[in-house]
């Protein structure tokens, strides 16, 4: 049983089994023991994608229904999670992260509010057939002509083929703010 332990976090990539030499793995059950060489334990690779906007948009009225952030930049996208053509508004789990748990994360950056407002923000997790499973949210009161950035983590979302994620602003008040190139999504795979 500890020599399976061993082989199943070899093929994640997380141990070399060319090195055995100093901790031990104990499996309890089979009273197996396998010594292994602290630095053949890896970090895992980041495996996720980190989107955000090229340029300000101005005028952009969040109060007659929300608004779906369109990303326009991926700084990083490891495997296809992001498509800038086809539903750029998107992160969509490729089909080998099904099954899996992603930490999500997103940033909302509004300037130049004339009045005072109410901005509410959320991570909205669809499936496939585009029915929302759930959304994490967060609130924020804001003054007038002064600028806001409201901060959302999701962590440990255990996805499936195909879900997808987008990043929704919605308020009252001002008609006309504008979204700032400080917005940001992102996805980490933490746990298979």
């Amino acid at each position: 049983m500890a020599n399976q332990k061993i082989s199943e976090l070899n093929s994640i990539g997380l141990l070399s089994l060319a090195d055995t030499d100093v901790f031990t793995l104990v499996d309890t059950t089979a009273q197996e023991t396998k010594k292994i060489e602290w630095s053949s334990l890896k970090i895992p690779p980041f495996i996720g994608c980190r989107l955000n906007i090229a340029a300000n948009t101005t005028g952009i009225d969040i109060t007659a229904g929300g608004i779906t952030i369109v990303w326009d930049v991926e700084s990083n996208d490891t495997h296809l999670f992001h498509d800038l053509s086809v539903n750029p508004d998107r992160i969509v789990i490729p089909d080998q992260f099904g099954g899996m748990f992603f930490d999500l994360g997103g940033t909302m950056a509004m300037e130049n509010w004339a009045v005072n407002n109410d901005m509410r923000v959320f991570i909205r997790h669809f499936n496939a057939a585009d029915v929302e499973y759930t959304n994490r949210g967060s609130h924020l009161r804001q003054g007038t002509n002064t600028g806001n950035r409201n901060t959302i983590s999701w962590p440990h979302v255990q996805v499936n083929s195909a879900d997808y994620f987008v990043f929704f602003a919605d308020g009252t008040g001002d008609t006309m703010v504008d979204i700032s190139t400080h917005c940001g999504f992102s996805c980490r795979l933490v746990a298979q």
